[in-house]
């Protein structure tokens, strides 16, 4: 009776084992499955995402095909004088009807950027402008984004040079004064070279580095002489066409 009672618990417990491992071997079977499956969708989400973007950025780059193609459309029916400016070569063509009077390399928009909690994006206008001012000598007036996108206060008080002090005499004093003091200095003489032709919405073309790069804060930055030769050149109301 004894040997029989340990026959049935050893049964049993034999069975209990057959048991166990059967379960933990469907446990690291579907296991395993779950970790198959989930590494399929991980590739099929990334081919997913990967043939979404490339529709968005085939999407984008026919919007900006066909719009680079209107402009120059509209181009060809202007006989007067003309600037075109091309962002993406970051160059500039200076026309009349279809000749080309003048051509270099420009500076233009850096994009977008954004420093802590404030962004601001900077990209240089696409489309037909006017030319809507010429000056001679412009002074740069700092936009509040000057001080914002350098982590600094707007100053409450600024350094003003008066009026009638000549253009040789302001830049003379602005050079003299400390890194201190410029920084209060709203008004900077001779940031902008020696002319500046408007485009409407604080949009500029002037004299300025990083020609052939995109590195303004939207304006179209072109070197001294070509900046004299469109100034010169072009008149308030001429086209400036920018793709």
């Amino acid at each position: 009776m004894h040997n029989t009672l340990k026959n049935i618990l050893l049964v049993i417990l034999l069975i209990c084992i057959a048991l166990l491992v059967f379960f933990l071997y469907r446990f690291h079977s579907e296991r395993a499955d779950i970790i198959r499956d989930w590494a399929r969708m991980s590739v099929e989400l990334q081919r997913h995402r990967e043939d979404t973007d490339s529709l968005r950025n085939a999407a984008d780059f026919l919007a900006q095909a066909a719009e680079r193609l209107q402009i120059q459309l509209d181009m060809g029916e202007e006989p007067g004088y003309y600037l075109v400016v091309d962002t993406e070569s970051k160059t500039f063509l200076l026309k009349k009807g279809n000749i080309i009077i003048r051509e270099g390399l420009c500076g233009v928009g850096k994009g977008f950027t954004a420093r802590g909690s404030r962004s601001w994006n900077f990209e240089t206008p696409k489309g037909e402008r006017r030319v809507v001012s010429k000056k001679t000598n412009p002074a740069w007036n700092r936009p509040e984004w000057h001080w914002q996108e350098q982590g600094r206060a707007v100053p409450d008080d600024f350094i003003t040079f008066s009026p009638s002090m000549p253009e040789s005499e302001r830049r003379e004093s602005y050079r003299i004064l400390s890194e201190r003091e410029k920084n209060l200095v709203r008004s900077v003489p001779g940031a902008l070279g020696r002319y500046s032709l408007g485009l409407g919405d604080g949009y500029y073309i002037h004299y300025g580095k990083g020609l052939g790069q995109a590195q303004s804060h939207g304006c179209i930055r072109v070197g001294s002489d070509d900046l004299e030769a469109i100034f010169r050149v072009l008149e308030v109301g001429d086209p400036v066409f920018i793709y």
